[in-house]
């Protein structure tokens, strides 16, 4: 029968004589052996002149259930001894064997990874053989290789995964794929940045960085190529304000990646303060955007003192201030302007003196909030009034997070003159103010989460010296910022209490930033040393009651407009 069933798929196909011996050799039963027997006659009649389909040949064993049993016996001793001579741990063999013939024979197709084998019978932790496989293109392939290999074996079977748990419990590779899979690329990726480097200390910095920072400083030059340039050339005197700020920006995140970069950084471009420029550089290029576009707006008119320009709040710091603009004539030689801000709630106006500059903007401080503040300008020229005009200015309301002042107590004609300046700080940035005798704001900075907590004190040429905890710079009446004159005093502990010794009418002004009480406040008190009474007594109340949160630092008596003289 069974050389008829051969004959009848007398085709191309000749059988392996050693399939037939292993039959013969192992099979235990007469009627198998009958069975070996005669398909063996029947190859060896047929076989000088017949060649038959090797797949309907091997489909019909399979199925037959004579045969089946047979068949899958002889194979799965076939691919053990095939595992057994590539893999050297035999418990992980026995492993495998234990396996339906169908999987032993993908995990023999698995095998084929040369990579694979050698790891395995190498007798390494995976951890062992990741150090140094970012050294080369061919080492990470390598790994990648190995991983999947293991990831693939593991889904042979919950016995091959318990397996591979226990010879490797650290079990990295389940995880190594989605972190090594594009490791051959960043080597690629890290020897062309090494090649585009000009700086020997750079290149070796690059040569031990990790892939993820390899391929984070990548995003970085390709983002900017000005770093490059800049390296090369080590100046940024023909860059544009926007490329200074724009590649300090790139420099600072590139010297983030590693401190031995920082440093590497720092003696290359020891002009260059990068940090400084990326860190507050956005807010040098807002102000040159506002100023350009009110520069344009200003330069469509032609404006005079009867009909200025007028801008509140330039620079979107100073919502308590406005800018005018206007030409006079060239026959006035030594012109002032006297700036006076009618009073409101029962308050004095106030008055000061600017000094005009052609083509420079007059500041106009001092406005109360939520009004239609009126405003007089008058051009003073060697003390006379040439030429005098009312201007309106509407505000708006103020930021909620400003603390409400209540007086207590004021002897008007027994304080010293001017205004109170607090130095106030919510929990992430500045917003110091002014306010005058009567409690009302008559001035805020508003210098954002980028300067954080500040203090600020007069400077020169009227302007503001704001102070973070690392840095000071000079900014102007309207909140534009002039530039970065660094740290010159250090940091002092912030005080609850302090003094000011008030000369015209020898009081003393004492400031409590914060008291523990059940409501956050700040207290200004001011004492005449003559006579020992309190002459004036405001307190301000915060919405927050933590220090963390809001609180007055420190204060003192000021002249909003310092320039106070005809």
């Amino acid at each position: 029968i069974g050389i008829v069933k051969l004959l009848e798929y007398n085709k191309k196909f000749i059988i392996s004589s050693d399939r037939i011996y292993e039959v013969i050799e192992n099979n235990k039963f007469k009627k198998e052996k009958f069975l070996t027997l005669l398909v063996s006659l029947g190859l060896i009649i047929t076989g000088p002149i017949t060649v038959m389909e090797h797949q309907k040949i091997e489909e019909y064993i399979k199925s037959n259930t004579y045969t089946k049993e047979l068949y899958e016996s002889v194979l799965k001793r076939k691919v053990r001894r095939s595992l057994d001579r590539m893999i050297s741990r035999d418990s992980f063999c026995e492993v495998l064997d234990r396996l339906p013939i169908e999987k032993m024979e993908l995990a023999q197709e698995i095998f084929e990874n040369k990579d694979l084998v050698d790891f395995i019978n190498s007798g390494k932790t995976f951890r062992e053989i990741g150090e140094g496989s970012f050294e080369t293109y061919d080492s990470a392939r390598r790994l990648l290789r190995i991983s999947k290999g293991l990831q693939e074996l593991e889904m042979l079977s919950p016995s091959v995964k318990e397996y591979l748990e226990t010879i490797y419990p650290d079990a990295d590779y389940r995880n190594s794929i989605s972190k090594n899979d594009r490791a051959p690329e960043i080597i690629k990726i890290r020897e062309r940045i090494i090649k585009l480097l000009n700086n020997d200390t750079l290149k070796a910095i690059v040569e031990g960085l990790p892939p993820n920072k390899i391929d984070a400083m990548n995003k970085i030059l390709i983002s900017n190529p000005d770093i490059l340039t800049l390296l090369e050339k080590k100046d940024i005197s023909d860059f544009s304000t926007e490329r200074v700020f724009s590649v300090a920006r790139s420099v600072y995140s590139m010297s983030s990646l590693d401190p031995t970069m920082a440093v590497a950084l720092n003696n290359i471009l020891p002009e260059f303060d990068y940090r400084k420029a990326a860190l507050y550089g956005s807010l040098y290029l807002s102000d040159a955007r506002l100023e350009r576009e009110y520069e344009k707006q200003y330069s469509k008119g032609t404006y005079s003192l009867k009909h200025p320009y007028v801008l509140l709040n330039p620079y979107g710091r100073t919502p308590l201030t406005a800018m005018v603009r206007f030409n006079i004539s060239e026959h006035i030689k030594h012109p002032k302007i006297r700036v006076t801000v009618l009073g409101e709630n029962y308050m004095p106006s106030y008055t000061y003196y600017v000094n005009y500059i052609k083509n420079s903007p007059v500041p106009i401080v001092g406005l109360y909030p939520n009004k239609n503040n009126r405003v007089i300008l008058s051009l003073m020229n060697n003390g006379r009034t040439v030429e005098t005009t009312e201007i309106k200015i509407t505000t708006g309301g103020l930021d909620d997070r400003l603390p409400s002042i209540n007086i207590e107590k004021r002897r008007v004609d027994s304080i010293e003159p001017g205004m109170n300046l607090a130095n106030y700080n919510l929990r992430d940035e500045g917003m110091p103010f002014v306010f005058d005798s009567g409690g009302n704001i008559r001035y805020v900075l508003t210098t954002g989460p980028a300067f954080r907590k500040v203090s600020i004190k007069r400077g020169e040429d009227n302007n503001w010296v704001v102070s973070n905890d690392e840095d000071n710079f000079t900014v102007d009446m309207f909140g534009k910022i002039l530039g970065r004159i660094g740290r010159v005093e250090p940091i002092t502990p912030v005080k609850n209490r302090r003094s000011q010794y008030l000369v015209r009418n020898n009081n003393i002004l004492t400031i409590t930033g914060f008291q523990a009480n059940p409501y956050a406040t700040a207290l200004y008190s001011e004492v005449g040393l003559d006579t020992k009474d309190e002459l004036y007594r405001a307190v301000l109340y915060y919405d927050k009651s933590s220090q963390e949160e809001n609180r007055v630092d420190s204060g003192e008596r000021i002249h909003l407009y310092p320039l106070n003289e005809k």
